[in-house]
């Protein structure tokens, strides 16, 4: 076994030891604060880069997820594909009508509504 696979499994360890009450009741992320406390609680100066900087651990700002804390494995795969990106939302016809107002301006081009002020795009050259 690496000296990596160890120590990420004594981590995994130490998240069981200090979490035990909320991965009994099925947690499986952990916020950047309760990681701090696990780090603080068994010696460890950071939260481990194998966590925050692994982008399919991430379910939100700060959160994580840690399956192995409940003996499962971790899928980066499994993960990638439950977040959503703003591409694979369905598109709306409130959208597309937007899109399309916003199309009819830039094709009118020199609509007086969108020409801006003499003087004001100097501001203050006299």
């Amino acid at each position: 076994m690496r000296t990596t696979d160890r120590r990420r499994l004594a981590y995994i360890e130490a998240i069981k030891v200090t979490h035990a009450e909320t991965i009994s009741e099925g947690k499986n992320t952990f916020s950047r604060k309760e990681l701090r406390q696990v780090s603080d609680a068994h010696g460890w100066k950071w939260i481990p880069n194998w966590i925050t900087h692994d982008v399919s651990r991430r379910v939100g700002r700060g959160v994580f997820s840690i399956p192995e804390a409940q003996g499962q494995d971790h899928d980066p795969a499994a993960d990638s594909q439950s977040h959503k990106t703003v591409s694979d939302s369905p598109v709306s016809s409130e959208s597309m009508a937007d899109d399309a107002e916003v199309r009819k301006i830039l094709e009118a081009g020199t609509d007086a509504s969108l020409q801006v002020p003499v003087g004001v795009a100097d501001h203050g050259s006299a």
